[in-house]
């Protein structure tokens, strides 16, 4: 298989790729680590050796991935990158949330936050991810940067996190798709139409979502997508075009 991009992140880069193989894009990759990983020291990432994990399961998958895209190393990839990685902030929204706001409300315990705090919080916390994206940029590489589903109810911090990633991705030469526009409700989560919560998870986006963000990202770079425009339209959609691609593979296997 030619791959059309390369695709490596946390557990959220697996619903774009499931996304990605509805609206037919050929994906190389997929998720190397849970999201909370890399909120630990499971990775390291340094300009003379690259990315490295302590763990042997992310190794190999990362390696396999490679070997999908024709690569031995991440910088050795010619294929467009998209990643989830640097939006990793579930943990970060929730130390800031408890315990501090950006509302100057004299009847909330909570301490008051500057935008400029927030961005040395995320320089603290996302810098190394950002530089490895940056450092891929740097060497001659699309990178696209997808946003996961909001799933945090202070809308106003979680919109400020977005927009200090975004802006920082941007000066490292990385592009930044945002499906949250699109796919956040006014309680600050993920519409119904977008929920996994059939698969039981709360998390994650579903397979429509997946679907819309890598269409987006295909418009992106420029690259064609087999999927109608109306299929694209509602859940139920995108499902009846699902389960008729599902048949119509399903009848070529068989011959």
């Amino acid at each position: 298989m030619t791959a059309d991009l390369f695709l490596f992140g946390c557990s959220h880069a697996g619903r774009l790729q499931k996304g990605a193989e509805v609206i037919g894009l050929r994906v190389a990759g997929g998720a190397l680590m849970r999201g909370r990983l890399w909120d630990e020291d499971a990775f390291a990432f340094d300009p003379s050796r690259g990315l490295n994990f302590a763990d042997p399961m992310a190794r190999a998958r990362l390696n396999a991935a490679l070997a999908a895209a024709g690569a031995s190393r991440l910088e050795d990839v010619r294929l467009p990158i998209v990643t989830t990685l640097g939006f990793q902030l579930d943990l970060v929204q929730d130390e800031i949330s408890r315990r501090h706001t950006l509302a100057r409300d004299p009847d909330d315990a909570r301490d008051f936050i500057t935008i400029e705090a927030l961005g040395a919080i995320v320089a603290a916390r996302r810098g190394p991810l950002l530089d490895l994206l940056g450092w891929l940029a740097a060497g001659g590489a699309t990178v696209v940067l997808v946003a996961p589903p909001a799933r945090h109810p202070d809308a106003p911090l979680a919109a400020a996190l977005e927009a200090i990633v975004g802006r920082e991705a941007a000066r490292r030469g990385v592009r930044v798709v945002s499906p949250r526009p699109w796919s956040t409700g006014p309680d600050g989560r993920l519409r119904p139409e977008f929920e996994a919560r059939k698969d039981g998870d709360t998390v994650h986006g579903n397979a429509y979502f997946g679907a819309r963000a890598m269409a987006e990202v295909a418009e992106a770079l420029g690259l064609p997508v087999t999927i109608p425009a109306e299929s694209l339209a509602s859940a139920d959609a995108f499902d009846a075009f699902a389960q008729r691609s599902r048949r119509l593979a399903a009848r070529a296997f068989s011959g």
